[in-house]
């Protein structure tokens, strides 16, 4: 059975034991509290919901700030672009022509990387009941049967590692490496899930474990599934969330937030 969630006792988190159902009990003080089970409920409902606030306020704030800075100066160029641009900006964000042009070998696994999140961010798209339009094409979900996260492992090391070696050491600061990170552990642990369902045969978190789970949190009403507490592998499941919470915290107040909403802004200030 599932554990609901009751927003009158968010503080409160006794647990009792009664005909194999987990629940929360706040008379029964006697129950004998499992921390375990007491840090796995915070990590994967109360932080969630702090992360998504975090992220929102700061992404909303990060836009004004970078809205209300001066415009940079124009490119000196003889001739006008003929592109919108709008579309001036959406190249320059996703398709990194700079990056391209002086360092190619960054610039494909960047591609590789970005190419990579996009499919995983629509996998976890299709964990939420109900969100079926990527189902025109029939496909289990998460696509590319777990070489989506492999390849983004080997992306993500590669970006780590370069940090490591001359000239990009020098102009590296612990935020760098500190993003990069907390990237790699959520990817690694949300893959090791994948990996152990698709390659091993360890299927006791399934699908549907997960789409309970999100789409209680979307509804405020959430949900954890007896299969969080009682699998093998439940632990990986509260590591992703963990480092995924943590990232979508701190992105709002990253440089690749401002590098990645300033360039566009500018260019679409300057007309």
């Amino acid at each position: 059975m599932p554990i609901a969630y009751n927003p009158k006792f968010i503080f409160l988190f006794n647990f009792s034991h009664h005909k194999g159902e987990f629940g929360f009990n706040r008379e029964d003080k006697g129950a004998k509290e499992d921390p375990m089970q007491t840090i796995t409920y915070l990590i994967l409902v109360p932080m969630v919901y702090l992360a998504y606030l975090i992220f929102v306020l700061g992404i909303i704030s990060r836009m004004v700030k970078i809205w209300r800075a001066p415009v940079q100066p124009t490119t000196l160029q003889i001739f006008p672009e003929k592109k919108p641009k709008w579309l001036w900006a959406l190249h320059d964000s996703f398709l990194l022509p700079t990056v391209r042009k002086h360092n190619p070998v960054l610039w494909f696994f960047l591609m590789i990387f970005h190419i990579a999140l996009l499919l995983l961010i629509i996998g976890h798209l299709e964990l939420f009941k109900g969100f079926t339009f990527f189902q025109f094409w029939e496909h289990e979900i998460f696509l590319g049967k777990g070489f989506v996260g492999l390849t983004m492992i080997i992306a993500l090391l590669y970006l780590l590692f370069r940090r490591f070696a001359s000239p990009t050491r020098q102009i590296s600061i612990p935020e760098d490496y500190y993003l990069l990170i907390l990237i790699f552990l959520t990817v690694l642990f949300g893959s090791q899930m994948d990996w152990a369902r698709r390659w091993y045969g360890y299927a006791e978190l399934s699908p549907s474990d997960y789409q309970t789970y999100l789409t209680s949190l979307l509804f405020f009403r959430p949900e954890l599934p007896s299969a969080v507490y009682q699998t093998g592998h439940s632990f990986m499941l509260v590591l992703h969330v963990f480092f995924a919470n943590l990232f979508i915290m701190f992105f709002p107040f990253s440089k690749i937030m401002h590098s990645f909403f300033s360039i566009p802004m500018n260019r679409l200030r300057r007309g």
